[in-house]
Order: structure tokens, then sequence, then C-alpha cells
């Protein structure tokens, strides 16, 4: 009779908490949720068009939307 060793197989990674982690960070990076729900407000009929809506505008505001940088809000030296 010949006994087979039982492999232990270890997982790689830190599982599901770093996967979701990833996941997370890539839709805030490429501002997937707010470009999908406002492309789908003009899209969808009815009462899912403002939902989409909703749900874009509230992405954008969360930090999954569009970065919009305030200009002239720096140091002013001049006339000094």
């Amino acid at each position: 009779m010949v006994r087979h060793r039982r492999v232990v197989r270890r997982m790689r990674g830190r599982g599901i908490a770093s996967f979701l982690g990833k996941v997370n960070a890539f839709l805030r990076k490429h501002k997937v949720i707010s470009r999908v729900g406002s492309a789908l407000g003009g899209v969808l009929p009815g009462k899912f068009g403002g939902i989409a809506k909703t749900i874009g505008s509230a992405a954008g505001s969360l930090g999954y939307g569009r970065r919009r940088r305030r200009c002239g809000r720096g140091l002013r030296l001049s006339g000094m």
C-alpha cells in the first residue's frame, strides 16, 4: 500500500479583503462609477435614468467621480 502525502496549499496574497481594496482603488482612480452613471442617465428611460444620474452625482461627491481643481487658490505674492 502506497501512502500519499497530503499537500496543503497556502493562499497567496491577502485574500478577499485585499482584492476588494484593489477594486475600490481602481474604481476611484478611473472614475468608473460616475462615468457609467452619467452616461446611462441620458440613455435609460424614465425613472431609471434619474436613478443613474443620482448614482453618478453621488459617486462624484464620494470621491469616485471627476476631480475639479480650483484655479487661483494659491499664494498671491504679487505686489509685495
